[in-house]
């Protein structure tokens, strides 16, 4: 039987990344997708999710700073303009942003910004939203620094965090909630798998939901449902132990 979509759908739309940080795998390996997504690939997704009236989150990265894509809002506006109701959310290292660029990302709807300040960069480029709460609201922003995001080590891609020497054996259930697509359109079984190890469809070869409901898709899902991480590539050393994401 099939299920619905997932809360959330994250889109690949460039891999560059302006900073390399140690917790990140792009400070040590290379992009298996470089680039930038093209159009028609993006207007697939939308096409193909507009089908279902997709009403969760929508977000533009996969170890990518979304903010250095040409397209971002072009992206947003044709998110909304497929997904009314979907949530559309930019995850940002603050970087490359500023008045005038939040302003026009806003205005072409988007709907919250999150940030986190890496200790490679401080942010005073942003001090004006702590000067303006009657505009910059709160709800519409969420700040945090990189010591106060999960220390995960990327499916063992990196040495951040704790590291563990057997497979955990407890659920997970990232795969139930999330679904990423990469630049060329393939579907990735989790947000940890940088190297890409668990491609379970391509949406130029197939429907989102045929790749979502696709045997190979829900035999993943259930196995880590039942802790069996040690079945898989990206998972046998992943010490991500969200329940709930």
């Amino acid at each position: 039987m099939g299920e619905n979509l997932p809360l959330a759908v994250e889109i690949e739309i460039n891999s560059d990344c302006n900073l390399s940080c140690a917790y990140c795998p792009n400070s040590k390996s290379e992009r298996i997708e470089k680039g930038h997504m093209p159009l028609e690939t993006f207007k697939k997704i939308m096409l193909q999710l507009q089908q279902y009236n997709y009403a969760g989150r929508i977000s533009y990265h996969f170890y990518n700073e979304p903010t250095l894509s040409p397209n971002l809002n072009l992206f947003v506006r044709m998110t909304k303009e497929h997904l009314p109701k979907a949530k559309t959310i930019l995850y940002s290292n603050g970087t490359n942003l500023d008045k005038n660029k939040i302003d026009a990302l806003y205005a072409d709807g988007l709907d919250r910004f999150v940030i986190t300040e890496h200790h490679q960069a401080k942010l005073h480029n942003l001090d004006f939203i702590s000067d303006d709460k009657s505009i910059y609201t709160t709800n519409r922003f969420k700040f945090s620094t990189f010591k106060q995001i999960p220390m995960t080590n990327r499916a063992g891609a990196v040495k951040a965090g704790a590291r563990i020497t057997e497979p955990l054996n407890t659920p997970c259930f990232i795969p139930r909630c999330v679904l990423v697509i990469t630049l060329k359109g393939n579907v990735v079984a989790c947000y940890e798998d940088y190297f890409q190890h668990h491609v379970m469809g391509n949406i130029h070869e197939q429907d989102i939901m045929s790749i979502w409901n696709s045997e190979k898709y829900v035999h993943f899902r259930n196995e880590l449902k039942l802790g069996n991480r040690h079945k898989f590539e990206a998972c046998k050393n992943c010490n991500n132990q969200l329940i709930i994401v």
